[in-house]
């Protein structure tokens, strides 16, 4: 894949409208889990100034639910007022994620708000040259989901430095039991239970393959800012996010939504590489017919 490819992929109206779509639809979803909560225990963010408890009444989350929806609408389709769409997005989200954390369960959704973050500034900043925009509305996300997995690398030094993984993985069969263990008594499934024993004790036999996993996946987010340099190397770095939230899926059973569906979105976006791919191989064969014709 050549470099014209990535730029159509990131920066082309078609790129960046699947991009949109994508991170759009995924905002939605996560908006109706999001105001499920209805208990307050100990505010954070912008609950220990507002009163977010009246999101637990049904009739004002239903109101910012078809607010929601209506601002990813004109924000996927309407250009001309992505700033308006874009900093309601922003203000919903910074009060549905702290209304919800502040009910004691942490969800790591917190970059969805840095989402916003990072268009809104390129959409301010560079309003009067297009060309600018098509590149910044994308690198500035990139910069901060970039930023997000440094920022967990530099978390794991401080508290072990480069003996993480050899810690991880001695207790790394723990951690995966426990992510099971939550939802066999969340559920009472047994057979949940017992994936969980199956996995822990795989774990433990594997233990020396554990450490160059946790390895790979330290150093992974270590260099991570090497990304923002080039759309090869963001694309790259994508491909690697995802294995590694596919092995913390697998073995811990979690998905860490607010990072996982931004990362797939902007670093590697999906839709937009089926819809380019099907495009090449169209053309591909119209070209090849063309010649067997003359």
């Amino acid at each position: 894949m050549n470099k014209d490819f990535f730029y159509r992929l990131f920066y082309s109206k078609e790129g960046w409208f699947f991009i949109k779509l994508l991170i759009g639809v995924r905002w939605l979803l996560e908006s109706g889990n999001l105001l499920h909560a209805t208990t307050i225990i100990e505010p954070i963010g912008l609950c220990k100034i507002l009163p977010c408890g009246i999101l637990s009444n049904s009739i004002v989350s239903s109101i910012v639910l078809v607010v929601s929806f209506v601002s990813i609408v004109i924000y996927i389709f309407y250009e001309k007022y992505t700033i308006l769409s874009i900093v309601t997005l922003l203000v919903l989200s910074l009060f549905m994620i702290s209304f919800h954390e502040s009910t004691g369960v942490f969800i790591r959704a917190s970059l969805f708000s840095m989402i916003w973050v990072g268009q809104l500034a390129a959409y301010i900043f560079h309003k009067n040259n297009i060309e600018d925009l098509k590149k910044f509305r994308h690198q500035y996300v990139i910069q901060l989901i970039c930023a997000t997995y440094f920022l967990a690398a530099l978390t794991k030094l401080s508290d072990a430095g480069w003996t993480w993984p050899q810690q991880g993985s001695d207790y790394f069969a723990i951690s995966s039991l426990k992510g099971y263990l939550y939802d066999y008594f969340d559920t009472g499934n047994t057979t949940l239970l017992n994936e969980g024993y199956n996995l822990a004790y795989l774990l433990l036999e594997y233990k020396q393959l554990v450490y160059w996993l946790m390895l790979g996946a330290l150093l992974l987010e270590f260099t991570s800012p090497l990304a923002v340099l080039d759309k090869r190397l963001t694309f790259f770095y994508g491909i690697m996010f995802l294995l590694l939230h596919i092995g913390i899926k697998y073995t811990m059973n979690i998905t860490i939504g607010g990072t996982y569906y931004s990362m797939l979105a902007f670093m590697l976006n999906p839709l937009g590489l089926l819809y380019f791919s099907f495009k090449y191989l169209k053309e591909t064969y119209l070209k090849k017919e063309a010649i067997s014709s003359i």
